[in-house]
């Protein structure tokens, strides 16, 4: 093993063995019982970003937000319809991959 790669788990199993602050932990905690994140204006990272860390993590909720339960799905599906509506047309005044490149050689 390379003096790097040493160093580099040593780092890592170094912060491995802390304990994460109350804070951090009550995040997880919330989003591993619901999947629900708690904005705090301290936070570095946005929701998105938190979802797309925990998931690439494998932190999966055990169930879902009950609110959910409250939510009226005719709207959801029409904004949902709206959005891949807006997609679609985004996507159909987007260069081909080809067309792009001729356009970038220019």
């Amino acid at each position: 093993m390379s003096t790097v790669s040493l160093d580099h788990y040593t780092f890592w199993q170094m912060w491995q063995n802390l304990t994460i602050p109350d804070s951090l932990q009550h995040k997880l905690d919330l989003f591993k019982g619901q999947g629900q994140l708690h904005h705090n204006q301290d936070d570095l990272f946005s929701s998105d970003s938190w979802y797309a860390v925990l998931n690439g993590m494998g932190v999966k909720p055990q169930t879902y937000d009950p609110i959910i339960d409250t939510s009226k799905y005719e709207i959801i599906e029409q904004a949902m319809k709206r959005s891949a509506q807006a997609l679609m047309q985004s996507a159909a005044q987007t260069l081909d991959h080809q067309d792009y490149i001729q356009k970038m050689k220019k």
